[in-house]
């Protein structure tokens, strides 16, 4: 990738960092926690304190997988 603001170059490198976490951390709320930028995800996570970002793709997640029968 060469030009971040093209979007769909945006998206790739968001994606590929995504998939980097998972792999890393294999918690949904940990991953989504530090592709957000929580400086103290690691503490919350271990106090099931996720931030309102986490809970909110969460939640986005659930109901889509309700709406397409997952």
């Amino acid at each position: 990738v060469t030009d971040l603001y093209d979007p769909y170059s945006n998206i790739l490198v968001g994606c590929d960092y995504l998939m980097e976490l998972a792999e890393e951390y294999e918690d949904l709320p940990m991953v989504l926690m530090i592709y957000n930028g929580s400086s103290d995800a690691e503490t919350r996570w271990k106090n099931g304190n996720y931030t309102e970002y986490a809970k909110s793709i969460m939640k986005r997640a659930e109901e889509l997988e309700r709406i397409h029968g997952k």
